[in-house]
């Protein structure tokens, strides 16, 4: 066998095997998008001045954040953010994240944001470094 065709015969797999893998990991998986949406539609009759004080009872004290490009504490100003992270603690809402591929998906961030900022301002109350 010349060097080329041996070259060739191992090369050839190499890229059919690249090409299937680059390939399969470009697919959107619709079924998770939905379950976004879904994961979300506890806080349409949700009260989030009536979560926060009951989170308070049980002496949690975190604040509600969104897992944007970077953790995003609604209500709180940037310069704050890690301050309070570090003393109070956060958790992230499931479900939200910076990649919008519909307009529903504005909606529910919009709602996301608007939800966390009261909650926050309720724990805000309790803790505030």
């Amino acid at each position: 066998m010349t060097k080329p065709s041996l070259l060739r015969s191992i090369y050839q797999p190499l890229l059919l095997i690249l090409l299937l893998v680059s390939t399969n990991g470009c697919k959107t998986d619709a079924v998770t998008m939905n379950d976004n949406s879904q994961q979300m539609a506890w806080m349409h009759n949700a009260d989030p001045q009536a979560d926060a004080l009951a989170a308070l009872d049980k002496n949690d004290f975190r604040f509600m954040a969104l897992a944007l490009r970077n953790v995003v504490i609604p209500g709180i100003e940037q310069s704050r953010s890690l301050q309070i992270e570090l003393r109070c603690g956060v958790i992230l809402m499931q479900g939200i994240s910076d990649t919008v591929r519909k307009e529903s998906q504005l909606g529910l961030m919009k709602q996301a944001h608007e939800y966390a900022s009261k909650y926050n301002a309720v724990i805000l109350t309790r803790c505030n470094p």
